[in-house]
């Protein structure tokens, strides 16, 4: 279609992996063919592990202001991921390089998580 501007709104959403790896391949192939910068693109997603995936700017909202803005491994960090998910967020790098996030589970039994509508926004 051609539009200036594509917005995504969690399109991995209820996907498996290999679903999410495909969609996500797709997305980074459209942006690294958009060199002429005159395609815009919004995604937004509750799954910080997709922002390093991408390797895209993020923009992470927590109560209706901006918790963090940057490059994945300035602005996710475990210290603003805990505050924004209310469980502790570990960000950990694999052997292979990729960074990941980890809450570990024994942490919901005591948490005070609530369900927000907050969303990690990546561009």
């Amino acid at each position: 279609q051609q539009s200036a501007f594509i917005i995504m709104d969690e399109p991995t959403a209820s996907l498996d992996f290999g679903n999410q790896v495909q969609v996500l391949t797709e997305i980074s192939r459209l942006a690294a063919t958009n060199a002429s910068g005159k395609r815009g693109f919004l995604l937004s997603t509750h799954d910080p592990d997709q922002a390093f995936q991408l390797n895209a700017s993020v923009l992470i909202m927590n109560q209706g202001t901006i918790a963090a803005a940057g490059r994945p491994e300035t602005a996710l960090t475990s210290h603003t991921l805990t505050e924004v998910y209310g469980v502790p967020v570990q960000v950990e790098q694999t052997i292979s390089g990729q960074r990941v996030c980890t809450p570990p589970f024994t942490a919901y039994s005591s948490s005070t998580a609530t369900m927000t509508s907050d969303a990690l926004i990546t561009a």
